[in-house]
């Protein structure tokens, strides 16, 4: 008997090469001479947009078929409204992203009657980065010091939110309630960029904000002094920051600091999260992935992020899915003390 010049390795080898060109080919015919859009929970100006609008630049090139990619601004409700509408409204083809905070999971854990969607079954891209977020205040506002809004002798200083679940408002509530800053929480403002605008007019001393997106709007405000960062809530110190002490250093018991963690260091992974409705056929999910993951590590797109001072230090979509599910299963116990400090009671 002649042996077979073929092994079933080399067979299934050969049939997964096929198979995977034929993928790559059909999400080509798919996607060319479409219109993709990048859909983004807030305001334009803000750091949501500014990160969406550089990725845009660059994530068409690295999709099969390369479609004309648009920016569309969606803001509403602290990110439900756009939220809502990739869950339920958007075309579930792979030609709508969306980009959207953290706080939408933290509606979700609230019960807020408003979320209609469930945050685990959204299909998670990927992040840019995890969010780091420091306060900061203005040179008109007095405050030069951490000392300044702690202890008896506090001074109040007025800081802008955004909505309930925003890591804006939830670190202020966290520094307010949980360890004795001395803070009037004016929140319900339609993104940063418009808490900016207050800030520069004196009607607010300053805001929790994103480090990156600090960087990214108000560069040359830091430079000069005028705005003057106070303390920093990241996951992993900031290392521009040197000594800013974190929101943890503040924490004096366990409790104190298993909330910190449960507050900002888990919801910060998923903080600057793209990702696409649940429909989405698994095999264009992949395609999107890869295309992200791609443009990430991209030397044009990194190149241009750097010189928009944009943070990049990605984080996979399959990570994300986790990291949101394990925040909104938490034992029952954990979650009532977290829901006291988003909703500041």
């Amino acid at each position: 008997m002649t042996k077979s010049r073929f092994s079933l390795a080399s067979v299934v080898l050969a049939l997964a090469v096929v198979t995977a060109s034929w993928n790559i080919a059909g999400a080509a015919e798919f996607y060319k001479g479409k219109t993709a859009r990048i859909v983004v929970s807030s305001s334009p100006g803000g750091g949501y947009d500014t990160y969406a609008r550089y990725i845009a630049r660059h994530l068409y090139r690295h999709l099969p078929g390369k479609p004309r990619m648009i920016v569309e601004n969606r803001p509403g409700a602290g990110g439900l409204r756009a939220g809502n509408y990739i869950y339920h409204s958007s075309r579930q083809d792979g030609t709508e992203i969306l980009h959207i905070g953290g706080s939408s999971v933290i509606k979700q854990l609230t019960g807020m009657k408003q979320v209609k969607f469930d945050a685990r079954k959204f299909q998670y891209i990927g992040a840019p980065y995890a969010e780091a977020t420091v306060l900061v205040v203005t040179r008109n506002s007095g405050i030069s010091s951490l000392d300044d809004i702690l202890g008896p002798k506090a001074k109040e200083v007025a800081l802008g939110g955004i909505s309930v679940g925003s890591p804006n408002d939830v670190a202020a509530i966290l520094l307010r309630d949980v360890l004795g800053g001395k803070i009037r929480l004016v929140t319900g403002y339609k993104g940063t960029s418009r808490i900016r605008l207050a800030m520069d007019s004196d009607e607010l001393d300053g805001m929790f904000n994103g480090w990156a997106s600090l960087n990214a709007t108000s560069f040359d405000k830091l430079q000069s002094g005028e705005y003057k960062v106070l303390i920093q809530v990241s996951p992993e110190p900031i290392k521009e920051l040197g000594d800013i002490p974190s929101i943890a250093q503040l924490a004096k018991t366990d409790a104190q600091r298993r909330l910190v963690r449960l507050t900002t260091t888990v919801p910060y992974q998923y903080a600057r999260s793209f990702l696409v409705g649940p429909k989405v056929p698994k095999e264009r999910v992949a395609e999107i992935r890869k295309a992200f993951n791609a443009t990430m590590t991209d030397p044009a797109f990194l190149g241009e992020a750097k010189k928009g001072r944009l943070k990049i230090s990605p984080i996979k979509g399959t990570d994300l899915q986790s990291y949101v599910k394990e925040f909104l299963e938490m034992p029952s116990e954990e979650k009532k003390k977290v829901l006291g400090v988003v909703a500041g009671k």
